[in-house]
């Protein structure tokens, strides 16, 4: 009789052994119960982004008991970056919102993150982006205006969504004549601290007719979302009389004062 060698016996073995545990894998994914889970179907502020009060993050499915509803979230499920205070409240059990302590300042950038404290909380990991982005308005020119002129020089007004500080204002403004394209030298900002409502003076042009442009990387102040591209304005300077100079006097105690105007 012919002997099986142990060779033999052993490749079988390890075949029918392979076989085994390929069977208990195959069984094992089959009977587990799959990981809950969840996906964020839109981060939103509301009422709308500019007089936000708050950001709401919508599940697409329950992520709370309805008990939890009005409560105050303490676990840190997500984190807002850079930090801004308020706290999270679950709104409905599949939305929760961060209630805003005061408004977010414009022209920021902030991005909301999951935590591992969502998972211990709610039983629930997330599927797909677990990080997300939310953008406040960017700079733009209001209003800009003629404020006075001489013989020498013009006074200009530009007026934005937000505070801008002066220093970069005058880093990303420039003037020119709108016929020679010649520079109006550098002008000078007549407003000293960061606001809305700026005040400038620069040389004025001999055509009466200027150009104010304005860079589209100015930003407000301390924020990171710029004009986002050129503002080019054209202006004309009124040829017919101009204000020189104005003084109030009043020399007794009367009701009654003198003001008196220079034109030319």
């Amino acid at each position: 009789m012919r002997r099986i060698s142990r060779k033999y016996v052993a490749i079988t073995g390890l075949l029918a052994g392979i076989n085994v545990l390929g069977l208990y894998w195959i069984h094992h994914d089959l009977t587990e119960t799959p990981r809950p889970t969840a996906r964020v179907l839109s981060l939103a502020a509301s009422p709308h982004t500019d007089l936000a009060d708050r950001l709401s993050l919508t599940f697409d499915r329950n992520m709370v008991q309805p008990a939890a509803v009005g409560q105050v979230e303490e676990a840190a499920v997500f984190k807002l970056t850079p930090e801004w205070p308020g706290q999270w409240v679950w709104s409905a059990p599949d939305k929760l919102d961060y209630m805003l302590a005061k408004r977010l300042p414009a022209g920021r950038v902030f991005r909301i993150s999951s935590t591992q404290e969502l998972e211990h909380r709610t039983g629930r990991t997330l599927e797909g982006d677990n990080k997300f982005e939310f953008k406040t308005k960017s700079l733009a020119l209001g209003r800009s205006e003629l404020v006075a002129f001489d013989k020498s020089d013009v006074t200009f007004r530009v007026v934005f969504n937000q505070p801008v500080d002066p220093g970069d204002l005058l880093r990303h403004i420039s003037f020119y004549d709108d016929n020679t394209r010649a520079k109006l030298g550098e002008p000078v900002c007549l407003t000293q601290k960061p606001q809305e409502n700026l005040v400038v003076r620069f040389r004025r042009p001999e055509s009466n007719r200027f150009e104010l442009v304005l860079d589209e990387q100015l930003a407000g102040a301390g924020a990171e979302l710029g004009l986002g591209r050129p503002v080019v304005r054209s202006y004309e300077i009124p040829p017919d009389f101009s204000l020189l100079n104005a003084h109030a006097t009043r020399p007794t105690l009367e009701e009654i004062a003198s003001v008196k105007l220079g034109f030319w």
